[in-house]
């Protein structure tokens, strides 16, 4: 493998990494279990090529240095591979935190922040790449068979987690690990960039439902969690994944939206609906998923807690965490595409 083509694969799989990473962190749906298992793959494969760049870096150092800094690719290796050890440790060792940080956020800020010192770095190596570097079949043949052993190492790697077993085996296909399923509000509260709101107070808390024509509907929490009104009340399990590296199973009760819609007489076909929070965080969803989605009052039974969006939170099954909007004080129509958002909240 010559020295160059070493930089140029470490930038593909390093490419590859930030796209399967950044869609396996949006995701919750398990049919999109495989780009997380890229995402792994891709992984073991750029220790394997850190394995042969960092035996050439040392090897260069032997040599007069003739204007490049050939020690930043020493440095760069390390730092990389601390970033994929503690992907590892915690896809082994089960949860874990530093500081409240945990393992998952840390192995996502570390890689953030390396990434562009890291295309940087390789570019600066392959940019004076002649065309014919990159057309011979015996470099392609390389990358594949790089891909090949990271494909060895994760398939052995996963077998021993799941086998021996160890810490990590009860992870989702997200990475995530359980965190105090079905025992109701004592599962973790975290927020998207650490909303913390005061205590709301249920009795004067409302609830404003505004129609595309600018009709707007108030409810109390007695008008939503009342069993005795016609509004159904429903139960669902659903799993709340948080970036943060964790997931709890619970059983959710509350009103659908659809079901509210219903109940208010608003024809809300071909449209979609923004749910606004307190804090103005706000998540934007399509007519197609208002079956799937809940209002939810209660979790495992009991009235929420203040840390899991009391009076009001949204249930979103097979979407992460961040999409579950906390203390909802609105919900507004609009004919605007669900698109219409960024893919990770700014808020």
């Amino acid at each position: 493998m010559r020295h160059k083509w070493v930089n140029l694969i470490l930038l593909a799989l390093v490419a590859g990494e930030l796209v399967t990473g950044a869609y396996g962190l949006m995701s919750g749906n398990a049919r999109n279990e495989i780009v997380l298992q890229i995402h792994s793959i891709l992984g073991y494969s750029i220790v394997a090529v850190l394995t042969w760049k960092s035996a050439l870096a040392l090897h260069s150092l032997k040599r007069p240095a003739r204007g490049r800094p050939r020690n930043i690719a020493i440095i760069l290796s390390v730092l990389l591979l601390t970033v994929l050890s503690i992907g590892i440790v915690w896809s082994t060792g089960g949860f874990w935190a530093i500081e409240g940080i945990t393992g998952m956020s840390l192995h996502i800020y570390a890689g953030a922040a390396i990434l562009p010192f890291i295309a940087w770095h390789a570019w600066a190596y392959t940019v004076r790449f002649r065309v014919g570097y990159s057309t011979e079949r015996r470099d392609a043949l390389r990358f594949g068979s790089t891909l090949a052993v990271g494909t060895g190492a994760w398939l052995i790697a996963e077998n021993l987690i799941r086998t021996i077993p160890t810490a990590g085996a009860d992870r989702r296909f997200t990475g995530s690990h359980e965190r105090r399923s079905y025992e109701g509000n004592p599962f973790p509260t975290t927020s998207w960039l650490n909303d913390k709101p005061a205590q709301i107070d249920p009795t004067s808390w409302r609830l404003s439902v505004i129609e595309t024509n600018g009709t707007t509907h108030q409810l109390s929490l007695s008008d939503i969690d009342n069993p005795i009104s016609d509004l159904p009340q429903r139960e669902v399990e659903a799993t709340l994944d948080c970036t943060g590296g964790w997931y709890s199973h619970q059983f959710w009760s509350g009103v659908t939206v659809s079901d509210l819609f219903d109940h208010l007489n608003i024809n809300a076909d071909d449209q979609t609906c923004i749910f606004h929070s307190v804090t103005g965080y706000t998540r934007r969803y399509a007519a197609k998923d208002f079956d799937k989605l809940m209002l939810a009052t209660r979790v495992g039974g009991e009235p929420l807690w203040h840390g899991h969006g009391a009076p009001l939170r949204l249930v979103a099954p097979g979407r992460r965490g961040y999409d579950w909007v906390k203390w909802i004080d609105e919900i507004r129509l609009t004919e605007s595409p669900a698109w219409l958002q960024p893919w990770l909240p700014l808020q």
